[in-house]
């Protein structure tokens, strides 16, 4: 009975867990770009609409990914934005060109 109560009470958690919305940003400290979406949108991220629905993560480039992102499939360029949605990937973007074309390919995500 203990076992099946415990199992039951890790799967909530886990569920729990996927059940929210990550933006995870992979980024390297000599990216440029990575350092322009940091100024233009980065520093005011957790008083966005964005920051509601989607917990910022930022992924350094040249580190492994913690477990609980070890599902994503690499990132190859800086910066690479990854929504993620019930743990599953849900939109890539690659690359930063000004914030009114990032928010553009993100509407919709959050």
């Amino acid at each position: 009975m203990y076992k099946r109560i415990t199992l039951i009470i890790a799967m909530l958690l886990t569920s729990a867990a996927y059940a929210e919305s990550y933006l995870v940003m992979f980024t390297s400290d000599h990216c440029g770009f990575c350092q322009a979406w940091e100024r233009d949108i980065g520093e005011n991220w957790p008083e966005t609409n964005a920051s509601k629905s989607l917990t910022l993560i930022r992924q350094d480039l040249y580190k492994p990914l913690p477990e609980q992102l070890s599902f994503l499939k690499p990132a190859k360029v800086t910066p690479t934005f990854v929504v993620i949605k019930d743990g599953k990937e849900v939109n890539r973007i690659l690359g930063y060109n000004g914030p009114d074309i990032w928010w553009w390919n993100i509407e919709g995500y959050y």
